[in-house]
């Protein structure tokens, strides 16, 4: 039986080039991280796969003992192949086709390929198979048949196995057919059925569906017609095998009618036609089998003659409907993913325009200000100045009653002399650590305060920034750090040198002369001392004041710097997403264009 090549078909080719086309759309990068808006190369690739096949692939269908090694055997012209090797590879799909040598090729679910060539004469090849892979050794063609049952009719292996490609030296394959067989459908393990269902709609361009004439239309081929074969009936063919077991020609073609019925009754619609099959007498005696009468011997040739003749033209015709069908579905799935892509889009374009109205950073002096203003509203509440004063009165009461409490509990002018030349001076250094360590402390509270507000700064900030940060690479923006240590507030500006105690020690020695009365004394020396230490609480209320004001002023970092760096680049980014908005309005507008070329696509793909 011999093939044409297959029809040069305009719709497809021009479908394929415009594909070429559209997958450099620059509308499927904005996409890129949504796997069901990219391009759908691999249905396209498998389009085009078929359409620069030369091959016109032939699939055999049927029941485990309905006759498909035999027919193979028949096409192939005899005992090309031993019918019982056919028989191991139907728990995987497994194509015959041309080749100069003799040559086995097993293709893994995983991908990998094996090549088995028949050269070798060593015939311990299966104790060089080892942890269930398959080695790349070599092998006599007498030692196939063991090596196929093993691997490819046991379930556990032909899981594993994509497909088996045998190449055969055969003038009948030479021009371009491959014989595809398929796993039984009768099996118990469903996976069989899926396999042969897959082969169909991916492979074949013609397919027989074998029913023997000796027990024709089974529940389980029926259901497996019903299942798997609508929209396959065009290049289907009901093939009733072993008609030779019905030995009437009357009885033959009711069988025939019979079928036809039952199949159209299955689908609904009928199959491209529904011829009979001797495979054992398609060439006429067969000393393999019981002899006939002369004129049958003519009749069954004749009538295998009409089978092939049918495969032809159902192989060409298949090849359009596959390639058609192959178009429908690239056309239906590429129309879906631009669909998504479009629709992605404009939810995209949408909430951008949004988010781009919705800005509050465009003019980042006013939102910068109104933040400034509420941190300084928190620094002030926490450091007023009536709190400042507060201290200071408490300061002031402490030490004047230390001072007054020892001057008058004093029983001698020399304990007197000694507490204002000894003790007062710690009593006053005393307290002007008190009240370094209160601006201290609220030194620490302005510079945790402000590393707070800086990070609240940073976060509103990066959150009204983040509606226009679509761009990933923009850098993030940041604020200054802060200074983690707090630098003591210093006291060495005011000491003891100012407050004139020399002249306080004269004065008391000059009246302890002429003054025998202690009292007298305590009174004069509390005045003295009232007095200087009015001077020294009037400078540590101005060093406070003083110091509070600078500490305040200093510790707020944020300037018009940020004011300076930072609107330039919030100016940049909205400039570029309107640049961005409109590039979406043009890619919208390109998807648009290609979905009414697609539609013209869709419609033309049922024409032929």
């Amino acid at each position: 039986m011999k093939t044409e090549s297959k029809t040069n078909n305009t719709e497809v080719q021009n479908f394929l080039a415009f594909c070429n086309k559209l997958k450099s759309r620059a509308y499927w990068k904005n996409a890129e991280a949504d796997y069901s808006c990219r391009f759908p190369q691999s249905v396209i690739h498998e389009l085009e796969e078929q359409y620069n096949d030369d091959n016109l692939y032939l699939g055999i269908v049927g029941e485990f003992s309905s006759g498909k090694s035999t027919l193979i055997n028949a096409i192939l012209h005899k005992n090309l192949l031993k019918e019982d090797i056919l028989q191991g590879t139907t728990c995987a799909p497994t194509f015959i086709q041309f080749n100069e040598t003799f040559d086995i090729v097993i293709k893994y679910t995983r991908g990998k390929e094996v090549k088995f060539s028949s050269l070798c004469q060593d015939k311990t090849i299966l104790s060089q198979i080892k942890n269930g892979e398959i080695q790349n050794i070599d092998f006599q063609t007498g030692l196939v048949r063991d090596f196929i049952d093993k691997y490819t009719a046991t379930e556990a292996y032909s899981a594993k196995l994509s497909r088996v490609t045998v190449y055969l030296n055969n003038p009948i394959l030479q021009n371009g057919l491959v014989i595809v067989d398929t796993p039984g459908i009768n099996a118990s393990n469903k996976r069989h059925s899926t396999v042969t269902k897959q082969t169909l709609e991916r492979y074949c361009d013609a397919a027989v569906i074998l029913t023997p004439a000796n027990a024709p239309c089974s529940e389980t081929l029926n259901n497996f017609v019903q299942k798997n074969l609508a929209g396959l009936e065009n290049r289907c063919l009901g093939i009733v095998s072993k008609i030779d077991t019905l030995r009437r020609i009357a009885d033959q073609n009711s069988m025939v009618d019979f079928v036809k019925k039952r199949f159209k009754s299955e689908l609904g619609k009928p199959l491209a036609a529904v011829a009979p099959v001797s495979a054992l007498y398609s060439q006429g005696e067969n000393e393999d089998a019981p002899p006939l009468k002369p004129e049958l011997y003519e009749h069954y040739k004749t009538m295998f003659l009409e089978f092939e003749k049918i495969i032809q033209e159902r192989l060409i015709n298949g090849r359009e409907a596959i390639l058609a069908q192959s178009l429908h579905k690239s056309n239906v799935e590429t129309v879906e993913t631009l669909q998504k892509c479009l629709a992605s889009l404009k939810e995209e374009h949408t909430q951008r325009s949004q988010d781009l109205k919705n800005n509050k950073l465009s003019d980042l002096k006013k939102w910068y200000e109104g933040f400034k203003k509420g941190y300084e509203d928190r620094a002030g509440k926490k450091t007023s100045k009536s709190e400042l004063r507060t201290i200071y009165d408490d300061i002031e009461s402490e030490i004047y009653y230390k001072v007054e409490d020892k001057i008058y509990k004093s029983n001698s002018i020399s304990e007197i002399k000694s507490f204002l030349r000894k003790k007062l001076p710690k009593i006053c250094k005393k307290y002007q650590q008190q009240a370094a360590d209160f601006l201290n402390e609220r030194q620490e509270y302005y510079v945790k305060l402000e590393q707070i507000v800086n990070k609240d700064f940073l976060e509103q900030f990066n959150t009204e920034f983040r509606n226009l940060a679509h761009n990933k690479k923009l850098p993030k923006l940041t604020l200054p750090s802060l200074p983690k240590k707090v630098d003591s507030v210093s006291i060495s500006d005011i000491t003891f040198s100012d407050w004139g105690l020399d002249d306080l020690w004269g004065w008391v020695e000059s009246t302890i002369g002429w003054n025998p009365f202690l009292n007298s004394v305590r009174e004069k020396a509390y005045d003295a001392a009232s007095d200087e230490l009015d001077d020294f609480l009037d400078s540590l209320w101005a060093w406070m004041k003083k110091a509070n004001a600078q500490m305040k002023r200093s510790s707020f970092t944020f300037s018009d710097k940020i004011i300076k760096d930072y609107q330039p680049t919030i100016s940049e980014i909205i400039a570029q997403e309107q640049s961005e908005l409109q590039k979406i309005q043009r890619q919208k507008r390109q998807i648009e264009k290609d979905l009414e070329i697609l539609h013209q696509y869709e419609l033309s793909s049922t024409d032929f």
